[in-house]
């Protein structure tokens, strides 16, 4: 698939190899990100397919550690029974953002684990396992903090002798912490500590704002998420909970106060909202059981009525989304797809083609699961062929540059490497001084670049020194396509001032 999960599925594998992030190649995320991928490949044998799986390995782990945190003390009253506390690992799992971002590699499904497993130590009171946890969590994707520190106050705020609640805990998940912080970091520190301030910190602090950005990304969130928001705001100040109950139930409200903060920052994508989802998650499950209890004890048919549309909705809502128009789109865009069969599920594709629609009308509701196909249909499919083919044409010591969608797949499955181990192009780095084409040309006909992958309408062909040099040296190989997107693949030809 072409994406930008596959920049950090190459460098993983390098990493395995013996590179170093920050020194060897350009990383712009916290270390643990690319350490624990790195792992994966490691014990894999530089498998692709097991770093494929893991995103929706972590999804699956991120369900069942909010199962194990609903059978906890403090939530045994609101969710009493085995069945009310599947609920909000239904709730998480079947919602279309949490189906999405579970196919796809950021950073955030792993960041999102660690948080639980945190919180769920945190509730077994096992307070500096818990507080390695939280760090290893924030190593992993920095706009997680907020949500730590909210999750570490609530634990801090429950009551009990042996609860922890007890300042000596908040101490004992500081040093584990602390710890690990250090063990992830202190090899980055002493190898790379300038390249890695420049690139984790320096990097995202220089990128120009996107005006509707957060805009764009809430409106996503309510599309898909809508109901278990307003589930997480009423459950928190349902007055037929106890006084403690409704403190304990607050907790969904920190999925919400998360979401906002985001408000602060330049830019926002939607998979920076995954985190607050399994606390929603647990508010629905908690509003849906209390609305239960209203109905069965209300003798007005209008609230019973009111309560019962309510619950209904978000039982429901996971099935669909709706198909609000962008802030920068047309309404009513007409959207066009075309069905493709999806590896590894044989003959459910005939079936998943039948409800598979051509067309999608923006501002209009479709089931949750076509949205997530239609989503889902940029699968290369050629990807495989193509690279098997550069395993046996391209020299053994040529490389790949361009596109950071693409290259690094093809890379990564032909057994090459990529130029300079320059993986990330992604054209923000031009537009904002970071490194420059042309030197990043330099470094890659220097280092027995071989091979130009190009999207011609997209990434770093949109900058005119790279358009122009493939333009003038580059020999067209060959096309192909993945999904909507077009891939051109250019041998180089050196000019004679090369």
């Amino acid at each position: 698939m072409a994406g930008d999960e596959n920049i950090y599925f190459y460098l993983a594998n390098r990493t395995a190899q013996g590179l170093f992030p920050y020194r060897d190649f350009v990383f712009t995320h916290p270390p643990l990100q690319i350490f624990l991928m790195a792992f994966l490949a490691l014990i894999s044998n530089g498998s692709f397919w097991v770093l494929k799986a893991a995103p929706a390995v972590f999804v699956l782990a991120i369900g069942l550690f909010l199962w194990g945190i609903s059978r906890e003390k403090p939530f045994r009253d609101l969710l009493p029974g085995p069945y009310l506390r599947i609920l909000p690992v239904l709730f998480f799992w079947f919602s279309y953002d949490t189906l999405r971002i579970a196919s796809h590699y950021t950073g955030t499904n792993q960041a999102t684990l660690f948080l639980l497993l945190g919180w769920w130590l945190c509730l077994r009171r096992r307070p500096a396992w818990a507080g390695a946890c939280f760090a290893a969590s924030m190593s992993t994707a920095v706009y997680i903090v907020p949500l730590v520190g909210l999750v570490v106050w609530w634990c801090q705020s429950l009551e009990g002798k042996k609860s922890i609640g007890d300042p000596r805990a908040l101490a004992r998940i500081g040093i584990g912490g602390g710890v690990a912080i250090l063990l992830i970091h202190f090899p980055v520190w002493i190898v790379a500590p300038g390249a890695w301030w420049e690139q984790t910190v320096m990097y995202h602090a220089r990128k120009p704002p996107i005006g509707s950005s957060f805009g764009d990304a809430f409106s996503q969130f309510l599309a898909a998420e809508g109901f278990q928001a307003a589930a997480a705001l009423l459950v928190s100040i349902s007055l037929s909970l106890g006084k403690k109950q409704r403190r304990v139930a607050r907790i969904a409200l920190f999925g919400l106060i998360y979401i906002f903060i985001f408000v602060l920052l330049q830019r926002v994508y939607i998979y920076y909202f995954l985190p607050a989802f399994p606390f929603l998650a647990l508010g629905s499950a908690i509003f849906l059981r209390d609305t239960w209890r209203r109905i069965i004890r209300s003798t007005k048919p209008l609230i019973n009525s009111a309560t019962l549309g309510l619950g209904a909705a978000l039982l429901i809502q996971p099935l669909f989304y709706w198909n609000i128009p962008s802030v920068r789109q047309d309404p009513w865009k007409v959207t066009r797809f075309e069905f493709r069969p999806t590896p590894g599920i044989g003959p459910l594709n005939q079936p998943i083609s039948w409800i598979f629609p051509s067309r999608r009308l923006d501002g209009l509701p479709a089931p949750g699961i076509l949205r997530y196909l239609w989503h889902e249909n940029s699968f290369w499919e050629e990807s495989g062929d193509l690279a098997r083919e550069l395993d046996r044409t391209l020299p053994p010591a040529g490389t790949l540059y361009g596109d950071s969608t693409t290259a690094p797949l093809l890379a990564f499955l032909s057994h090459r490497r990529l130029a300079c181990e320059l993986a990330d192009t992604n054209t923000l780095h031009f537009r904002i001084g970071t490194r420059s084409v042309q030197a990043d040309l330099d470094c890659a006909k220097a280092d027995r670049l071989s091979l130009l992958v190009v999207q011609p309408r997209a990434g770093i062909n949109l900058v005119p020194e790279f358009n122009r040099f493939v333009t003038e040296e580059g020999v067209l190989w060959r096309e192909s396509t993945a999904g909507k997107r077009q891939v051109k693949l250019y041998t180089w030809k050196p000019s004679p001032a090369d």
